[in-house]
């Protein structure tokens, strides 16, 4: 609880008066880190870094190759880059990054996609990423990188918007950090490098959950080889075609979906029979909860919560009595999956005793459990060819969505279900092996944080 003067409200570029906003500026005053102890000056990210003047590509071919580097390329809260893909034609407009030092996104900053730029690799990449420039010669690079992903929780209360919350570039540069002298900067670095090093040794241990259902699928006969790359299509239709969806839409990846691949998921053969998902799955009616008090305690789960690409919540610790958005309720539905940007792969399954809520991006689903486990279901929506292949059937420019009857008739192999427990056990064993290495990992992430600080908090030590 804080009280704060109106008058404050006109002291920054964005005239807010929400309560999270208010209390970074009037209370917290613009710091990042209220320990007391930290024996350095905190300085503004204004006398740090400066947004870099950046080109924008337009949709189409390319005159020459880039490097494209989209968030999903980026692992949220480390700095690294897990995807690097050469392309000569983007759908949509994208930023060259050019000679910027460092990338942070402004859509769910808290997140932490935050990468270093290498100008010699010719990135570009969502508009979300914006390129800086370090002003500052008393500045390691490294180490911007490192605090800067050490306090990311702090930019949740500069952010803005209902579905897709942004900070603004103004309120960015106002934060305050940490600043010591550089070769203390250099000394915290190489011992991080140090952790880093365990870090991508324990790394190696993780097999991606994609391969894993890949090789599984095969190995049961769902599909009769691995998912590969898609090539460029040529292919001709009919305009009658277009009548056979519910949506007239005559976009080349949606035909080619419906009408080249027939709205199968997997190419090549099974021996399974096809069954479209609507025919083991239905939208769940739920109820929508509207912003404001709710009536008892629920576990919100927003999109950040949710691992991409492995159908694990990663926080569902998120107690609330209110809400500032409506919320779906997804009561007892079986499986939960996004409508926005499908090819992420947030898709999991529901855990009714925690009465969980969610943003309306989400889509409760009840499943034929007399045909289909939920855990089978939910490794068909985590596959490679779904996360591909979705793309086709989105709509939308800057948020993407599929729509729900789009995705209900999508044709899947149905095995019997003795052999979707064999497929759901053999995936499961590697997801436990993943989730010790991931555990390990965020021991060391622990590490880093814990070393961050003490170096931040014993200058005399450090001289």
């Amino acid at each position: 609880m804080f009280v704060t003067e109106f008058k404050n409200i006109g002291h920054q570029e964005q005239v807010r008066c929400d309560p999270k906003y208010r209390y970074f500026y009037d209370i917290k005053k613009e710091k990042t880190i209220d320990n007391e102890d930290i024996k350095y000056p905190l300085i503004p990210l204004r006398r740090i870094i400066k947004l870099n003047k950046t080109k924008n590509l337009k949709k189409g071919f390319l005159e020459e190759e880039y490097i494209l580097i989209e968030l999903e390329d980026i692992e949220p809260g480390s700095g690294e880059i897990i995807r690097e893909r050469i392309i000569t034609e983007i759908g949509s407009d994208k930023t060259v990054f050019g000679d910027s030092d460092i990338l942070i996104s402004k859509l769910m900053p808290q997140m932490g996609h935050i990468i270093l730029n290498d100008p010699n690799k010719k990135y570009i990449g969502t508009t979300e990423l914006l390129g800086f420039k370090i002003i500052n010669s008393n500045v390691n690079k490294k180490y911007l990188l490192y605090i800067l992903l050490a306090v990311r929780n702090s930019f949740e209360y500069l952010t803005s918007g209902k579905t897709h919350p942004r900070m603004q570039v103004s309120d960015l540069l106002r934060i305050k950090i940490p600043l010591p002298p550089k070769d203390i900067q250099e000394q915290l670095v190489s011992q991080i490098e140090k952790i880093e090093a365990k870090i991508k040794e324990e790394k190696q241990r993780i097999i991606p959950i994609q391969e894993v259902i890949d090789d599984v699928f095969v190995k049961y006969g769902v599909k009769s080889e691995k998912s590969k790359k898609g090539e460029f299509e040529v292919f001709t239709t009919n305009i009658s075609n277009i009548g056979r969806q519910e949506f007239l839409r005559c976009g080349a990846q949606y035909r080619a979906f419906w009408d080249v691949h027939n709205g199968l998921l997997f190419n090549g053969k099974t021996k399974y029979p096809i069954i479209k998902l609507g025919s083991l799955m239905r939208l769940h009616k739920t109820k929508t909860l509207k912003k404001g008090i709710l009536d008892k305690e629920y576990i919100l789960i927003e999109l950040e919560d949710i691992e991409q690409k492995t159908g694990k919540i990663i926080n569902n610790n998120r107690v609330v009595t209110e809400i500032g958005s409506d919320k779906i309720y997804f009561g007892d539905a079986d499986l939960i999956t996004t409508k926005l940007r499908p090819y992420l792969g947030y898709t999991i399954l529901n855990i009714p005793e925690l009465e969980l809520i969610g943003t309306t991006e989400l889509l409760p689903f009840k499943v034929n459990k007399d045909k289909v486990y939920p855990e089978y279901l939910k490794y068909v929506l985590l596959s490679p060819e779904y996360l591909e292949k979705s793309k086709f059937l989105m709509y939308g420019k800057k948020h993407p969505r599929i729509h729900p009857l789009d995705l209900l008739n999508i044709r899947i192999p149905l095995p019997p279900k003795i052999i979707q427990e064999q497929i759901i056990s053999e995936i499961q064993k590697q997801e436990e092996i993943n989730d010790k290495a991931k555990q390990r990992l965020n021991d060391y992430r622990k590490q880093i944080n814990d070393l961050i600080f003490e170096y931040l908090t014993n200058k005399e030590e450090r001289k």
